[in-house]
């Protein structure tokens, strides 16, 4: 694959910054019977007091305030009056707003050190208990910004009652006028439309989601929304987890004018997790921005014309990508491993012509993320160039490199040790990986001790793991 150096201007800040967070702080009750609340915070009746309360008051504080995070959306707080007494424990957010619908359990607020100068209430959909979302300007350094704060419905009800959510943030910010940014516990992942097809429960659109489909959640700063979940590796990309399993429900979703360089910019890989829960299931997540213009500098960088980097920037092809150079790595039955100077990538059913250690031109003519695995499902034009005969050179050294990066999904990997226990790999830095195999007599024996040699390091729901196609792929290390 070709490379062209160019000279790209970077960012540099040298204006004021300052921090926008979501958190989810998980049912805020107060000590007040309305009827509205959830049985486990029924005052008294189920042994929900003042004392636990305040306890839960002072833990939610504590995390704010080591945050250190100039402006928050917060989910899950029930009433004004927790709103109230939540911000009497933090006197340096001298600016707060709440909404709750009549009949719901929980509302949104916001806390600001910066002045709120305009707010209201977006219905959703009247006389049914549906959670709203606040709208709220701030005047940061004299600039105004909106934030549309929201908490869409749980993952208990079908993606058609987030998509309402969506199309009514779709509507408002096409009549928005400040910039704005769109963040809260949106329960979708941000690949959702990967994880949602294979959810018969969920997937009643036929595919579509709230926030991929309608608000264009992405990778790209030049339309819909960007999604600073990208800039992370899949080892830290989540915000909670479900089961043992990494998700992502809160989002800070950005729109192509925060990265124009006027009025108020993002600063580029700012988006972070802070790592400390308190009595939440939740982290909460933040990003930084910047009110003036940025200040630029020419800095010499790399960039990549195409290859199999290319493929993990889209989620579907509209014209064929050819790929040049490619050696296999990897077969097992139909489907292969192919890899480039840069990446890897698995060709899933689709590679009964190609033979290991043998370098390949080929055309790719249709991709899908499997559950967050990149695959390549389709391929033409298939043209021999050379045989490969050091090609296990290209597998993955685990004992060189960080595994759980996301750029070695689809790599071979070995040289990886550990203990087998119950389904992952105990590594020797206290870590673990998931072992996974469609066949489940191939998995080695619980507690034993083994040496991956040619492992598929794939990927679940953004979780790391190491996919077993046969049992050659390890052997029992003594």
């Amino acid at each position: 694959m070709k490379i062209i150096f160019f000279l790209l201007f970077t960012l540099i800040v040298v204006a004021k910054e300052f921090t926008v967070g979501s958190y989810n702080v998980k049912n805020l009750f107060d000590t007040k019977f309305d009827g509205t609340e959830y049985d486990e915070f029924i005052p008294k009746a189920k042994g929900w007091n003042k004392a636990k309360y305040t306890k839960k008051l002072k833990n939610i504080a504590k995390v704010i305030k080591q945050s250190n995070i100039d402006i928050i959306g917060l989910q899950e707080i029930e009433s004004k009056k927790a709103m109230r007494d939540l911000k009497k424990l933090l006197p340096r957010y001298r600016y707060y707003k709440f909404v709750k619908t009549p009949r719901a359990s929980i509302g949104i607020g916001l806390i600001s050190r910066y002045p709120i100068v305009d707010f209201q209430k977006i219905d959703i959909k009247k006389g049914v208990l549906y959670r709203a979302i606040l709208k709220a300007v701030v005047k940061v350094d004299g600039r105004a910004l909106t934030l549309f704060i929201n908490h869409w419905p749980s993952k208990r009800s079908p993606e058609s009652n987030r998509i309402k959510y969506a199309k009514a943030l779709s509507l408002a910010v096409k009549r928005e006028k400040n910039d704005y940014i769109i963040l809260g516990d949106l329960n979708s992942n941000y690949n959702e439309s990967s994880t949602l097809k294979h959810d018969k429960k969920l997937n009643n659109t036929r595919g579509k989601t709230g926030i991929n489909t309608i608000l264009q959640s992405n990778n790209n700063t030049q339309y819909g929304h960007f999604n600073p979940w990208f800039e992370l590796d899949n080892y830290d990309r989540y915000s909670f987890k479900f089961r043992g399993s990494k998700q992502t429900p809160d989002h800070i979703l950005l729109p192509p004018y925060l990265f124009d360089n006027k009025n108020i910019s993002y600063i580029k890989n700012s988006f972070s997790t802070f790592k400390y829960k308190g009595d939440s299931d939740h982290y909460m997540i933040y990003a930084k921005f910047t009110t003036n213009a940025i200040k630029i500098e020419p800095q010499i960088v790399k960039k990549y014309q195409s290859g199999i980097s290319k493929l993990y920037q889209l989620q579907n092809l509209s014209t064929p990508i050819v790929l040049k150079d490619v050696v296999v790595l990897y077969r097992y039955k139909n489907s292969a491993i192919i890899k480039d100077k840069n990446r890897a990538v698995f060709l899933y059913r689709c590679a009964k012509n190609l033979k290991v250690g043998y370098r390949y031109n080929m055309q790719v003519n249709k991709i899908k993320d499997y559950f967050s695995l990149k695959e390549v499902t389709k391929i033409s034009n298939i043209r021999v160039k050379s045989k490969e005969i050091e090609y296990k050179k290209l597998f993955l050294d685990a004992k060189k490199v960080d595994i759980f990066k996301t750029k070695y999904q689809n790599e071979i990997v070995t040289n990886l040790v550990g203990v087998y226990k119950r389904g992952d790999l105990h590594l020797t830095n206290n870590k673990k990986i998931k072992i996974y195999s469609r066949n489940r007599s191939l998995l080695p024996k619980n507690g034993s001790k083994i040496e991956i040699v040619r492992g598929h390091l794939a990927s679940y729901k953004d979780t790391p793991q190491i996919f077993l196609h046969t049992k050659k792929d390890y052997r029992q290390s003594f």
